[in-house]
């Protein structure tokens, strides 16, 4: 009688197999092991290759959260040194003084019998006169068009270009319209003022007397020098002549009387002229004053920078000169007088030093995206800032991308960036701050389109402080006598303190 031995479930043996011979087979590399489980239980490596999957993933899991637990870990030490290394920058809020109609261009201020006072060129045509002190606002000029141009104020006497073309001379402290000159186009370029004197000598007999100024405010300046000899005798005409200078959308540059709003001279220049007209009465390089006006790209310009003599509207050059590089210049320029230089940005991101006198370019750099993969210009609409320390000069410009860039004076090296986080198209405003056991520190304000205002070292561009004003301040912070005041875009006045 033969006994059956029981064969395992999971390894059935074949006829004429044995363990012995499958060992042997193995060992000869005929049969392949499999993996995780042994043969016997496993004959066609299913539950090993499952097994050595889950081995597999169970280490890519642990590696990802080692790796995820690492860089928390580092996270949370940088924020720890951040906090304890890197100072805080402080938070002034602004104090509200009162409520104006919304801005349609920067505000400037003026200097009244009682103090400075606010004006504010309004969106519905109005020129509003706002005293901090009082926080009042009354309206010295009422038009039907829009002021989209900052006035020039020269004394008591505010010069507010229109949006229907005409210029305004106004006694701001009495709202009365001394003269208007239509010009034919829309005005929303700021308009500059030169003067200049001339000296002529005319021989004269008693029974006449030397040429008198037309103009009765120029007539006030005038001087005459007689030679101590007898008749007849040699007299010294000094005469001091004062223009303001204008242009509109049509391309029309002007040079006005100040006094009496005469046209003096005109100009017809290639496109249609940016936000603002600089203008140098005269300086160590040169002697004719002149003016620099920014032009727009049009279809048969490439917009750039003329510079014209102020006395009769010449041309003394173009920039660029070739008439063909793209140049759209909306910012108007800053002018080096003792450097004899000019500074211009435009909307391809270069920024440009000139030779007063000539035109000549002494140095050209282009401002770089924030992001390399951005293929967007940095269109350089801020005006530029020049100005002089102690540690050297420099050129403050801002840009739509939000950066401000600081760049070397001399030439044109870039010293330092720093993000406002919002379109840049104010003026910096330079600040010096008094302290009592320290020398006087040197500040730059930021105004941009943000309701958050940073004030900056200018050496190096580190935020010192930031001013935060209740809505988008888009016109920067104006210098109202000893106070700091801002206009929002919803026509908030706000005050700020140090």
């Amino acid at each position: 009688m033969s006994v059956l031995t029981p064969q395992s479930p999971h390894q059935p043996e074949k006829p004429g197999s044995s363990r012995k011979s499958r060992r042997s087979k193995e060992a000869e590399g005929l049969i392949r092991p499999t993996e995780g489980q042994g043969p016997a239980y496993d004959p066609f490596g299913i539950y090993g290759t499952r097994s050595a999957q889950r081995v597999v993933a169970a280490r890519r899991r642990r590696w990802v959260q080692q790796l995820a637990v690492t860089l928390g870990v580092l996270a949370l030490v940088a924020a720890i040194i951040s906090l304890i290394w890197v100072p805080r920058v402080r938070t002034i809020n602004g104090t509200r003084l009162g409520l104006v109609l919304a801005p349609a261009a920067a505000p400037v201020a003026a200097q009244d019998s009682g103090g400075a006072v606010l004006l504010v060129p309004g969106d519905d045509g109005a020129l509003l006169r706002f005293d901090p002190q009082k926080s009042s606002a009354v309206s010295c000029l009422d038009t039907a068009f829009p002021l989209r141009a900052s006035p020039l104020v020269r004394g008591a006497v505010a010069f507010v270009p229109s949006e229907n073309g005409v210029l305004t001379a106004l006694d701001w402290r009495q709202g009365k319209i001394l003269w208007q000159r239509a010009t034919g186009a829309a005005l929303t370029t700021r308009p500059a003022f030169v003067e200049w004197k001339t000296v002529t000598k005319q021989v004269v007999t008693p029974e006449t007397t030397p040429a008198t100024v037309s103009s009765a405010e120029n007539a006030d300046n005038e001087k005459t020098t007689p030679d101590a000899s007898s008749s007849p005798r040699t007299v010294v005409v000094t005469k001091t002549q004062k223009l303001v200078i204008i242009g509109n959308d049509g391309g029309l540059v002007a040079g006005l009387d100040a006094g009496t709003g005469k046209i003096i001279w005109l100009r017809r220049v290639s496109a249609p002229v940016g936000n603002g007209i600089v203008a140098a009465p005269g300086g160590p390089h040169f002697n004719a004053p002149r003016v620099c006006v920014p032009l727009l790209q049009s279809a048969g310009s490439p917009g750039g920078l003329w510079c014209l003599d102020a006395r009769n509207g010449a041309i003394i050059w173009r920039y660029p000169s070739d008439n063909r590089t793209p140049s759209a210049q909306v910012a108007p320029p800053a002018l080096d007088i003792e450097g004899g230089r000019v500074f211009c940005g435009d909307d391809s991101g270069a920024l440009a030093c000139l030779d007063l006198k000539s035109g000549r370019k002494i140095w050209k750099k282009f401002a770089l995206p924030h992001n390399p993969q951005d293929n967007e210009l940095a269109l350089l609409r801020g005006e530029p800032l020049f100005r002089r320390y102690a540690f050297g000069a420099l050129v403050v410009v801002g840009s739509n991308d939000g950066l401000v860039r600081a760049f070397d004076a001399d030439n044109g090296a870039l010293l330092w960036e720093f993000n406002a986080g919002a379109p840049v198209r104010a003026r910096p405003l330079p600040l010096t701050q008094e302290q009592t056991d320290s020398p006087a520190r040197e500040l730059l304000l930021i105004g941009c389109d943000a309701s958050f205002l940073p004030v900056l070292d200018p050496q190096n561009g580190r935020p010192i402080c930031k001013l935060r004003a209740s809505q988008a301040a888009p016109f920067g912070v104006v210098s109202v006598g000893e106070q700091l005041c801002t206009v929002t875009s919803a026509g908030v006045v706000e005050q700020f303190e140090f």
